[in-house]
């Protein structure tokens, strides 16, 4: 599906119709409106603009989707975008039918546990069943949450030489975890004034962004690791909590600094 969308940008661009710089991703309401518009054969640039929502107008300026929106469109160019359009319908009916006969597959209580992990932030319905897929079934297999997270390729490995032990790139694991949980990572520290933002700025000063959003996966991981081995629910913390942490641990420092 992002190939042929790929594909439905390069080609609408190759015409000069800029979709992606008035709006970020093609799958947007008014993204759809005129791609539909422009493969039916729509090429008046005012039409196109009305067709746009009204917080794109106010956020862009008519002069702008003006330029954005005024290209040239050939009958060839018509066919290849509808026949793009076909591909896009067919693979997203594909996916709903899979979808469909994953739901089957998961049991009452799995189907339970994934909706737990729906409140989970950054977790969308589609990745907490492929948590569920990849590891939910047997996470009563490993005893510890850091042994769960070593499957998953979240933590770090090491390097023995003449024994002397260093920290090197991530253990490999399951990719298709690891994958969805760098994904979640990213979209739990987007979130305004949440705790998980709050503490990778604090460890991307630090150790970097790649290392930070690794470890910001791991904590999110450990979480989710408690979530389904419990009867405990994810609880959402913001900012402030992050800092209220901070602040207990330097005085706990510096407390056992003064004992010893």
């Amino acid at each position: 599906m992002t190939r042929v969308k790929n594909q439905v940008v390069r080609l609408l661009e190759s015409c000069n119709f800029k979709i992606r710089s008035i709006v970020s991703d093609i799958s947007t309401q008014t993204a759809q409106k005129l791609i539909n518009a422009i493969s039916n054969g729509q090429t008046d640039t005012d039409l196109l603009i009305a067709l746009c929502h009204h917080s794109v107008r106010k956020r862009q300026g008519d002069e702008r989707l003006k330029l954005a929106l005024e290209g040239r469109f050939t009958k060839y160019m018509q066919q290849q975008l509808r026949m793009l359009l076909d591909d896009l319908h067919y693979f997203e009916k594909q996916k709903m039918q899979t979808e469909n006969v994953l739901k089957e597959l998961f049991t009452n209580e799995q189907m339970e546990k994934i909706k737990k992990l729906d409140e989970v932030e950054g977790v969308s319905q589609q990745q907490a069943e492929i948590i569920m897929a990849e590891i939910g079934a047997g996470i009563d297999s490993f005893s510890q949450a850091d042994q769960a997270a070593k499957y998953a390729g979240l933590t770090a490995g090491q390097r023995e030489t003449a024994d002397q032990q260093k920290p090197v790139r991530a253990v490999p694991g399951n990719k298709h975890l690891r994958v969805v949980m760098v994904q979640i990572a990213w979209s739990a520290v987007k979130v305004k004034n949440g705790y998980w933002k709050a503490e990778y700025q604090h460890l991307k000063k630090r150790i970097g962004a790649k290392k930070a959003i690794l470890a910001i996966a791991r904590k999110m991981f450990k979480a989710i690791y408690k979530v389904l081995t419990t009867e405990h629910r994810y609880e959402k913390w913001d900012a402030k909590k992050f800092y209220d942490n901070r602040i207990k641990t330097i005085e706990f420092k510096k407390r056992l600094s003064i004992a010893g």
